[in-house]
């Protein structure tokens, strides 16, 4: 029996890394928006059409117009977000429920042939390692192919959410005079407190929904 077959069948055991890009897109600091300056307010490619936004009152008062989004409640509420990781997620599902289905039929043909080689003609033995491999290697590149297109799919809709949050924000940051938008991840450097006057997260969510399920029915 081939050293390199037995080898090669091994490979595909490593079908389960592909679980790393959505959890890459789950958690990514990368998607974190920081900081949103009052003079790039003027921007005209925002993905989301320019709209009323609300004004926040009883900011505090010495707030320098500095405000901050709490991003673990923003993400847990935001329609959008939570439609994209579900539809990424079944996507993920699907793909290793796929996998792992011909990764099994290759095993199987493979203990089989183990079961059988002792009946077979040497060029019936060479036939089937060969087409073991084959299978192995075909199995082994539609893994790669499919990582690169949840990897892909995942950086799509992370530009969109980005260009949603940055979008909004802009707008949110011209209609209330803010000189920073800034946000708070707890475990993540950067704003170690803030006082709850300054917080606008629950509005933000309120209005990103607003636009995002608007949006839907146009």
């Amino acid at each position: 029996m081939s050293k390199n077959l037995s080898l090669g069948i091994n490979i595909v055991l490593a079908i389960a890394v592909i679980i790393l890009y959505f959890l890459h897109f789950s958690k990514s600091e990368g998607s974190q928006p920081t900081a949103v300056k009052n003079e790039v307010a003027t921007a005209t490619n925002d993905s989301m059409p320019i709209g009323p936004v609300p004004i926040i009152e009883n900011v505090g008062a010495n707030s320098g117009k500095v405000v901050y989004v709490n991003y673990d409640s923003l993400m847990e509420n935001y329609d959008f977000y939570k439609k994209i990781s579900k539809d990424l997620e079944g996507k993920l599902k699907n793909t290793e429920t796929e996998l792992m289905a011909k990764q099994k039929k290759l095993e199987e043909d493979y203990q089989q042939y183990q079961q059988n080689q002792a009946m077979m003609t040497e060029q019936h033995r060479a036939t089937k390692e060969q087409q073991l491999m084959l299978d192995n290697q075909k199995l082994v590149e539609l893994r790669d192919r499919k990582s690169q297109q949840l990897a892909s799919q995942e950086k799509e809709l992370n530009d969109k959410l980005l260009s949603n949050l940055y979008g909004y924000f802009r707008k949110l940051a011209v209609q209330n005079n803010f000189s920073y938008i800034l946000t708070y991840k707890k475990g993540v450097p950067g704003v170690l407190y803030g006082s709850d006057s300054l917080d606008i997260t629950k509005t933000v969510v309120q209005g990103l929904n607003k636009e995002y399920n608007e949006g839907k029915k146009k």
